[in-house]
C-alpha cells in the first residue's frame, strides 16, 4: 500500500542556511570527492545527501510542470561543475525546449553546444554509441575494463573524460524518433557504464503512450518528481506513491542497486545563481581548450 507523505518540506533545510550555501557547502569537507558526484538535496531528517552517478550510469527521471525536476537537474550538474575538472566530466544537453540549459553553453564543462534541434538528437545518440564502441577497442588494447584503470595507464592528452548526456523532454524525441532513440539506448545500456558514458532523461509528461516500458527498462535508476496520478508513478518508478509528492522539488530516489526508495528534498537556485555558479567555472578554467566544442 503507498504511504501518503506525512513531512513538511519546509523543516528540510537545516537552520540559518540558504539552499546556495547548502549547494556549496555539500562537498567542502571532503577530501577524496569522486567526479561525478553530485548533490542531490536534503533527506527527511535533515542530512545532506549525495551520489556517486557512476552508479547510476543511466539514470531516468520524471515530474510534472511545478514539481521540481528541472529545478533538481540544475542541482546535480552544477553541483559536479563546483568540485570537478573539465577534463574529467563532460556533458551533453540535449534541450528542445531551448530554455532550462542554455545558461550551460558558457561553461567549460560543455562538450558540444546544447542540442535544440529534434533532427541532430539521433546524431548525439548514434555518436555515443560509435564513442563506446571506441573507447572499449582502446580498453581492450590495455587490456583493462572502465574508463578509471584506463585512464592510470595512459598520458595525459590520451585520458578521456566522462559523458554525460542530458535529454531534456524525452518525449518530443521519441514521437520523431522513437524506434532509433530505443536502440541506441538499448546498446549504450549494454556497455557504457565501462566506457564512462551515462545517459540520463527527463520527461515533464510520462504517459504510457509516449515512454514506453521497453525504453524505461534501460533506465534501472530513477529520480522521480510529483507526477498526476498512480499510473505515471507505476510507469516511471515501478511502483506508485510519486503522485503524492508535495512538489517544488519533493522526490523519490530509487537506484539500481537497491530498491528501498529514499525521499529527497531538492535545492532551489535561481536564475541568477545558476548564472553565478556557471561564471565562476569559467572564471576558474579560462583556457581556450576548454571551450573547443564538437559539431554534431
Amino acid at each position: 500500500m503507498t504511504k501518503r507523505p506525512s513531512w513538511d518540506i519546509k523543516c528540510l533545510l537545516p537552520e540559518n542556511k540558504d539552499a546556495y550555501k547548502v549547494l556549496k557547502e555539500a562537498f567542502i569537507d571532503r577530501k577524496h570527492i569522486k567526479p561525478l558526484e553530485a548533490l542531490l538535496g536534503i533527506d527527511s531528517t535533515g542530512k545532506i545527501r549525495t551520489y556517486d552517478l557512476t552508479t547510476a550510469p543511466h539514470l531516468f527521471t520524471a515530474g510534472t510542470t511545478g514539481s521540481g525536476v528541472n529545478v533538481g537537474l540544475n542541482m546535480i550538474y552544477l553541483s559536479m561543475m563546483l568540485h570537478s575538472l573539465p577534463e574529467d566530466v563532460q556533458l551533453i544537453v540535449i534541450d528542445p525546449t531551448e530554455v532550462e540549459f542554455k545558461a550551460y553553453n558558457d561553461s567549460p564543462f560543455m562538450y558540444a553546444d546544447v542540442v535544440t534541434d529534434v533532427e541532430k538528437t539521433v546524431k548525439v545518440f548514434e555518436y555515443l554509441v560509435g564513442e563506446m564502441e571506441n573507447r572499449l577497442s582502446l580498453f581492450d588494447e590495455l587490456k583493462v575494463l572502465d574508463l578509471e584503470t584506463y585512464n592510470t595507464k595512459v598520458s595525459p592528452d590520451e585520458k578521456k573524460p566522462y559523458l554525460v548526456l542530458i535529454v531534456e523532454e524525452i518525449s518530443d524525441l521519441m514521437v520523431e524518433h522513437g524506434d532509433k532513440i530505443a536502440e541506441c539506448m538499448s546498446r549504450l545500456r549494454q556497455k557504457a557504464r565501462s566506457a564512462g558514458i551515462l545517459t540520463h532523461i527527463n520527461t515533464h509528461v510520462p504517459r504510457p503512450e509516449i515512454i514506453k516500458e521497453n525504453l524505461v527498462a534501460n533506465f534501472p535508476s530513477r529520480l522521480v518528481y510529483k507526477v498526476d496520478n498512480s499510473s505515471q508513478s507505476k510507469l516511471v518508478l515501478g511502483e506508485g506513491g510519486a503522485e503524492f509528492l508535495l512538489g517544488k522539488g519533493d522526490s523519490y530516489i530509487k537506484s539500481a542497486e537497491s530498491e528501498r526508495l529514499v525521499r529527497v528534498q531538492s535545492i532551489f537556485l535561481s536564475d541568477d545563481e545558476i548564472s553565478s555558479i556557471i561564471d565562476s567555472t569559467v572564471k576558474k578554467f579560462p583556457d581556450e581548450k576548454y571551450y573547443s566544442r564538437i559539431k554534431f
